[in-house]
């Protein structure tokens, strides 16, 4: 069973309810797919035994050979390439590594290189599997370490329910995370934008594949109308609600320093037990 969670990636929303899900499944695995959130790693204190190097492939350009077709550029879907005083030029340090101007360039001036991008970091926290990553700083090449986490994730988590933490936001690398789950809880703010947050939602999730887009409300202690007008719009289209998260203030700075939800008191650890239940069961039982 794989679990993806999307949301805001702050102290108390998806790193938090990832966190706290992990603690009250008997047998959980968690993997941060949004390439090291500080709130998660704080909650969870991993302890990393194993970190991989990730490289992707780049064009490696020699000038003297260059003809300045232009042909390469014409290629890159990424506007990487450049013109200088001497000519077209490859930005190898941001490349995305999608191999088109090496399969047009006539004069075999681009052959194949490598780049670091970042890192695989493994461990576990309290006997639960931990997969993580971290990007190079300034790099923006994040799929293929979302890739490579996910791998790792998939030999280490082994037949453990997988709660897989998505990069923020309802975009491509939010997809491309939750490509393999069996359910998305999707974590919405109920003073934001419900409307737009759950036209992304649908759009990038709900329509990815046939798996159930479940719905968790996110709202201050007091906001009553708030949560409930969100709970009625879901509802009105189409998405399942399975609880509201109503957080005192006094939650909040526990979670500011670092203590998941579920272990703040008896009632966050029974609202986690129910939720993981609700989460696990088939969507027409949800």
């Amino acid at each position: 069973m794989i679990i993806a969670i999307s949301g805001r990636l702050d102290a108390s929303g998806a790193p938090n309810i990832a966190a706290s899900l992990s603690a009250v499944m008997s047998n959980a695995a968690i993997e941060d797919a949004s390439a090291g959130s500080p709130f998660l790693q704080s909650f969870q204190k991993p302890s990393i035994h194993t970190a991989r190097s990730i490289s992707i492939e780049i064009p490696k350009q020699d000038r003297d050979r260059c003809t300045n077709c232009g042909n390469c550029r014409r290629m890159c879907e990424h506007d990487m390439i450049i013109r200088d005083e001497q000519g077209f030029c490859i930005q190898t340090d941001r490349c995305r590594g999608c191999g088109g101007c090496l399969s047009v360039c006539r004069a075999r001036a681009i052959t194949r290189g490598t780049r670091t991008i970042g890192e695989v970091l493994i461990g576990e926290a309290d006997g639960i599997p931990f997969v993580s990553g971290s990007l190079r700083d300034g790099e923006e090449a994040v799929l293929p370490l979302i890739r490579a986490i996910d791998l790792a994730a998939q030999k280490t988590a082994q037949d453990r329910t997988r709660i897989i933490l998505c990069p923020e936001g309802f975009g491509r690398d939010s997809l491309i995370a939750a490509k393999d789950a069996d359910s998305v809880l999707v974590v919405v703010d109920a003073e934001a934008d419900v409307q737009t947050s759950l036209q992304y939602a649908a759009a990038h999730f709900g329509n990815a594949a046939v798996r159930p887009l479940r719905v968790l409300i996110r709202t201050g202690s007091f906001d009553t109308a708030s949560a409930d007008a969100a709970c009625a719009l879901c509802r009105s289209r189409g998405f399942s609600v399975l609880g509201t998260l109503r957080p005192t203030p006094e939650d909040l700075c526990s979670a500011a320093s670092g203590k998941r939800f579920s272990d703040m008191s008896q009632d966050w650890t029974d609202f986690f037990i129910t939720l993981s239940e609700m989460l696990l069961k088939e969507p027409n039982h949800a």
